[in-house]
C-alpha cells in the first residue's frame, strides 16, 4: 500500500506539474469520484494528495468531503464525524500557515471559508446549533473576504449563494439563535443568483452548487419540474450515486401527487434500485430514509391497483404516529382508508380518515379525508393535488 502510495503521489505531482498547477487536476478527479459513491477511488486519491502536497490545504478538506458522503445517508455516518473534524482542522491549520509564509490572499480565504462552511453542515447535522452558527459565521466572513479581494474567485459564490438561501428561509433549527447571534434575514434572490454563478462559472465548487440547486427546487422552492431536471443532469453523469437516486425519488413523488403524472411503476423500480443498492454495499439507510422509501413504494403499488401490497407498506408507515412530525402518516392514513372504501368496509374507512384528519395536512389530504368520510372512495384519484409547500425538515428532508 505504502509504495502504491509513493507511486500515485509522484503521479499526481507529475501530472499536476504538466499543467502548471500540482493539484488541481486531481482534485477534480477525487470530486468526480466522491459524488458519484466510488468512495475507494476518491479515498485513493485523497491520500496520495496528502503525500504528495503536505504544506496545501485542498486534500484534508477533500479527503473529510470523502468522508462527508459517505455518512450523509448512512444510520452509522456519526462514525465519521471524528475523522472529518480532525481533517477540517488540518485543513485549517495549512491554510494558516499559508498566510503566515505568503499573507492573506483570497484563493486561501476561501479554503477558510470551504472547511468551515463543511464543518458548519456537520455541526447543525448532528442539531449541535450554536458551534455550527459560530462556525458558519467565521466561514461567510472568509467567503465574502475572498470576493472583495479577487471578484473573479466565483467557487466562493457556492458558500455565499447557500448561506444566503437559507437564512432567507428561516429555517426552524436557526429560530432559537437568531437574536442571539444577530443573523441577517438572507437574501433569496442572491442566494440563486449566485449559486447560478457557481455553477456556470465555479470550478471546485460547480457540482456541490448545482446539487444544490437541485435540492433547493425540491424541498425548499417545491418546483419538482426544475428539480427532475437537474437531478436527472446529475444522475447521467453520476450513475453511481445513491444520494440522487434517492432524491430522485422524492421528486417523483412530488410530480405523481401534486401534477398527476403516471409514475407509479417508476416509483416502485427506483425504490426497489435504491433498496438493491444498499443491500449491495451493506448500508443500513437512516431510518426516516427507509420510511419514505416505504410510503413511495406504498403509494405505487395502490395507484396500480396492487391492494394487499399497498395496504402492507403503508399500514406499517402509519404505525409511527408516535411520531407527530411524521408528516408521512397523515397521507398513508387516506390511503389506508381509500383501500377499506374499496372492500366496502365504511367503518374502517371512516376510521383511517379520522385519523388523516388528525395528522398534518399533506397534498389536501384533510379536503379528501373529509369528503370520503360522506361519500366513499370509488377508485378515481385527481388529476393534481395543491403543492405541499411546508418546509417539513429542513435540517435533512
Amino acid at each position: 500500500m505504502r509504495f502504491l502510495l509513493f507511486c500515485l503521489s509522484l503521479w499526481v505531482t507529475l501530472s499536476g506539474t504538466a499543467s502548471g498547477d500540482p493539484w488541481a487536476s486531481p482534485v477534480l478527479r477525487l470530486i468526480d469520484h466522491s459524488v458519484n459513491e466510488t468512495f475507494d477511488e476518491a479515498h485513493t486519491i485523497a491520500d496520495s494528495l496528502l503525500v504528495a502536497h503536505p504544506d496545501r490545504p485542498e486534500p484534508p478538506f477533500y479527503k473529510a468531503t470523502v468522508l462527508w458522503r459517505q455518512g450523509l445517508n448512512v444510520r452509522d455516518g456519526k462514525k465519521y464525524d471524528d475523522q472529518i473534524l480532525a481533517y477540517l482542522a488540518l485543513s485549517i491549520e495549512r491554510t494558516e500557515e499559508q498566510v503566515r509564509r505568503h499573507g492573506d490572499t483570497a484563493e486561501m480565504f476561501l479554503w477558510f471559508g470551504n472547511a468551515y462552511g463543511l464543518r458548519t453542515g456537520l455541526r447543525m447535522l448532528r442539531k449541535e446549533v450554536f458551534q455550527g452558527v459560530v462556525d458558519g459565521i467565521e466561514g461567510r466572513q472568509y467567503l465574502d473576504e475572498a470576493i472583495l479581494m479577487d471578484p473573479n474567485l466565483v467557487d466562493a459564490n457556492f458558500g455565499i449563494g447557500l448561506s444566503d438561501y437559507i437564512l432567507s428561509r428561516n429555517p426552524t433549527i436557526l429560530r432559537a439563535v437568531q437574536r442571539l447571534f444577530s443573523l441577517p434575514s438572507g437574501d433569496r434572490r442572491s442566494g440563486i443568483e449566485r449559486l447560478e454563478i457557481a455553477i456556470a462559472e465555479g470550478h471546485y465548487n460547480r457540482i456541490d452548487a448545482l446539487s444544490a440547486r437541485a435540492y433547493l427546487d425540491l424541498y425548499y422552492e417545491m418546483d419538482a419540474i426544475a428539480a427532475r431536471r437537474r437531478l436527472v443532469d446529475l444522475l447521467n453523469r453520476y450513475p453511481n450515486s445513491l444520494d440522487y437516486r434517492i432524491r430522485y425519488a422524492d421528486t417523483m413523488l412530488r410530480l405523481q401527487m401534486e401534477h398527476g403524472e403516471d409514475l407509479a411503476q417508476a416509483m416502485i423500480d427506483s425504490t426497489a434500485s435504491i433498496r438493491r443498492i444498499a443491500y449491495q454495499r451493506k448500508w443500513q439507510l437512516f431510518r426516516w430514509r427507509e420510511l419514505k422509501l416505504t410510503f413511495i413504494q406504498g403509494v405505487g403499488h395502490f395507484l396500480l391497483g396492487n391492494r394487499a401490497r399497498a395496504r402492507a407498506l403503508l399500514t406499517a408507515v402509519a404505525a409511527h404516529s408516535r411520531d407527530n412530525n411524521n408528516w408521512l402518516v397523515g397521507p398513508a392514513e387516506l390511503i389506508l382508508g381509500k383501500l377499506a372504501d374499496l372492500t366496502a368496509d365504511r367503518a374502517t374507512a371512516k376510521e383511517h380518515y379520522r385519523r388523516s384528519e388528525r395528522r398534518d395536512d399533506v397534498w389536501g389530504s384533510h379536503d379528501e379525508a373529509k369528503r370520503f368520510q360522506i361519500q366513499a372512495y370509488t377508485g378515481q384519484e385527481p388529476a393534481g393535488r395543491p403543492v405541499d409547500d411546508e418546509i417539513r425538515y429542513p435540517g435533512r428532508p
